[in-house]
């Protein structure tokens, strides 16, 4: 007998030895007046509330393309909910990313044909939209409000039953937060889970990118993953949590635009407790360095204590890859660094992430100084100069750069006598006045601008 079963027994014979405690001494029997039965209340409470959420809960089949001659296409099952009334439905990535064909069942049992908005592999979310108005949409609640302990439910389309409409339903808690998808449950083409909502509620196949809501009808997440480990063992579900991060991710799908992540080029781990001892600030720790990627361009290296990017602490290797993913393509971003027990600063310029894991070539952001085209120093191991330097990629024939003799390679350390801040640099392109550069190899250019000559021009 499970836990449960027996505490509702222990409640039922409690009850029972009260109202034989109220016989009387004729043997007729006094019952006590009668209360609100709390069984029927907690009843009451979760009829009234899969009511209310269920009829914006859809149930999902995703037909993709034949993979070869002669096969039969793929079906995926799984589910999705309105999030806007006029047919706009969120789900899994995975369970409509491939998809050819997308068809979606109500909750009055009407199939409706749907098309893909847009899709994000990366956090496992996708918009679809079909041909409808006047749909119940759902609404989010911010994951600080999430608890350990709180009662939720999830709703989806178990083993595709759900297809007459009636969406599947089932309760639990919220037994972790901001826990990482475990490894031994796949994380399929380089797909992030590294803050899931953790829960007891019972879900299986299809209930994929349905939704995880509190006592309210709020959604606190998407259902994404399950453990399977037999008839005796606990069952755990994991949802993609509505942090702002990805509520901000929700609103791009909308508006069909796609998500584009910042790239540093590593693999990282949680700093060992062992080496913390007194020391409070905690870190990530680089354990690969994949090679012309920008964390390599930058001078990082394996062991690396990541503390800071951008002034902002850096609390563990999940916060990293936020931080670093939220920048974006092309972001500049400042790392503050640990390195033998001496503290380091280094610039790196993102790239774009790839689906695969990989990243584009980066767009070197470029500088300008009468003629000269400037781009930060691709600082890598072993060159010692300035975070600010910046290095000569081009110059224009017959510009004032030109006539000073700078030449290509050339990597500029300082101007008008003060080191290159990565400001500086940022600011040379709307320089006006005549300037001394001072060379990485000690010597020092003056460059004087023509009077009268419009900057980019030259005689």
């Amino acid at each position: 007998m499970s836990r449960d079963a027996k505490v509702l027994v222990r409640s039922i014979l409690a009850m029972s030895l009260a109202l034989i405690a109220t016989a009387r001494s004729n043997g007729q029997i006094i019952f006590p007046p009668v209360t609100p039965n709390p069984l029927i209340q907690v009843q009451d409470c979760f009829e009234h509330l899969i009511a209310r959420i269920a009829p914006s809960v859809v149930s999902i089949e995703a037909q993709s393309a034949p993979d070869g001659p002669g096969r039969a296409p793929a079906t995926v099952l799984g589910s999705g909910f309105v999030i806007r009334a006029e047919g706009m439905i969120l789900t899994s990535d995975h369970v409509v990313g491939r998809a050819a064909i997308i068809h979606v069942i109500l909750s009055d049992g009407s199939r409706r044909r749907a098309r893909k908005i847009s899709s994000d592999p990366r956090s496992d979310l996708a918009v679809i939209q079909i041909d409808a108005a006047h749909l119940r949409p759902l609404t989010f609640t911010g994951s600080r409000g999430v608890r350990r302990g709180h009662i939720v439910l999830a709703f989806g389309n178990p083993l595709g039953l759900a297809g007459d409409g009636q969406a599947a339903a089932s309760f639990g808690l919220v037994s972790a937060i901001a826990r990482p998808l475990p490894d031994w449950l796949g994380q399929d083409e380089d797909r992030y889970y590294g803050e899931t909502v953790q829960t007891t509620a019972q879900i299986g196949p299809g209930y994929s990118g349905g939704p995880l809501v509190d006592i309210h009808g709020r959604v606190i997440g998407v259902l994404t993953a399950a453990t399977q480990l037999g008839p005796s063992a606990d069952s755990l579900a994991f949802a993609v949590p509505m942090t702002p991060r990805h509520q901000q991710i929700i609103e791009k799908l909308l508006s069909g635009q796609s998500v584009d992540y910042g790239y540093l080029g590593v693999q990282v781990r949680d700093r060992a407790p062992a080496h913390l001892g007194d020391d409070s600030t905690v870190g990530a720790v680089l354990q690969q360095i994949y090679s012309g990627g920008p964390a390599d361009r930058a001078g990082l290296i394996v062991g690396d204590e990541i503390l800071e990017v951008d002034d902002r602490r850096t609390a563990s290797a999940d916060q990293l890859v936020q931080m670093i993913g939220s920048a974006g393509p092309s972001a500049e971003v400042h790392i503050r660094y640990r390195r033998d027990g001496q503290f380091r600063d280094c610039l790196a310029m993102l790239a774009r992430r790839l689906p695969d894991g990989k990243s584009a070539p980066p767009t070197p952001r470029e500088y300008s100084l009468f003629g000269a085209a400037l781009a930060p120093v691709d600082n890598r191991a072993g060159v010692s100069v300035p975070q600010g330097a910046i290095m000569v990629v081009r110059i224009e024939s017959g510009s004032p750069a030109d006539r000073a003799g700078l030449m290509p390679g050339d990597i500029i350390v300082r101007v008008d006598g003060q080191t290159l801040t990565p400001e500086a640099a940022a600011a040379l392109s709307a320089r006006t006045a005549d300037c001394l550069v001072g060379l990485a190899n000690g010597g020092s250019v003056l460059i004087r601008r023509a009077p009268g000559i419009a900057q980019g021009t030259w005689p």
